[in-house]
């Protein structure tokens, strides 16, 4: 399955639910009939699955038919091109787990576009936890932690020194907006934000068109539809995670390459 499809997050989480081996290409490569496949390829493995092949066949229809995305075949595990599919550049998928901190201090409407997004689009559901009882959570049983834009003071030391300990044994942790910021002057992450550049004369903009200029400069509840690039598809799977490589913290970006 090609990653660069719109709904493969959709067919990802949909095979990983029912229970499917996945791997992830971090090369390109080229099938034995000559089909080329870019970085994020899903590579379903026969051998080693704990279903039948016919179960395996069942569950990977399903998720073709569910999400639209198209399936293909190989009989080699050997490339014409690129690397080949037993190479340790194609990489095991483990399904996540995810949490999301809301309730006070949090902006609702972002936890709520991250919420309906991952509801809605992937079909995958995710814990939703109150700041408040964020000592209570037990971050080892997750393998994602979602922050949007907020106050977490009532966090404390404690809950920071909680978060570090988690990201250095493997977790995600998956900022948004205000979050970055938040998390910079926490010292739970060591990053500097970009300052942008004072421009020196202001361009006039006619009062009819303020509305439109000022909806252009905010991201909160769109959706942008494009064709991601290699660099963009690898950073998508911020919530699929390979197994074997210690997470660090992320940040989701803004920004998209232009393929439309």
């Amino acid at each position: 399955m090609e990653w660069n499809e719109y709904n493969a997050p959709k067919a990802l989480w949909y095979l990983l639910d029912h229970g499917v081996f996945v791997k992830s290409a971090f090369k390109p490569f080229v099938t034995s009939d000559k089909h080329s496949f870019g970085y994020g390829t899903l590579v379903i493995p026969v051998v080693d699955q704990n279903l039948s092949v016919d179960e395996l066949h069942k569950v990977v229809s399903e998720a073709v038919q569910l999400s639209g995305v198209e399936a293909f075949s190989v009989n080699t595990g050997f490339s014409v091109e690129g690397v080949d599919l037993g190479s340790n550049n194609i990489k095991i998928i483990t399904k996540p787990k995810v949490a999301m901190l809301v309730g006070d201090g949090v902006v609702s409407n972002e936890a709520g576009f991250v919420w309906y997004l991952a509801d809605s689009k992937l079909g995958m559901p995710i814990t939703k936890v109150n700041t408040n009882q964020f000592a209570q959570l037990k971050l080892q049983d997750y393998t994602t932690l979602i922050m949007v834009s907020g106050n977490y003071t009532p966090l404390g030391e404690t809950g920071i020194t909680k978060l570090k300990t988690w990201v250095q044994q493997g977790g995600s942790l998956i900022l948004v907006r205000n979050a970055v910021s938040w998390a910079i002057n926490a010292k739970l992450i060591e990053e500097q934000l970009k300052k942008e550049e004072e421009k020196k004369e202001t361009p006039r903009i006619d009062f009819i068109e303020a509305r439109d200029y000022q909806g252009s400069r905010g991201i909160g509840g769109i959706y942008l539809h494009g064709r991601p690039g290699h660099h963009t598809s690898v950073g998508l799977r911020l919530l699929f995670k390979k197994s074997s490589r210690v997470a660090k913290s992320y940040q989701l970006s803004r920004t998209f390459e232009e393929s439309i």
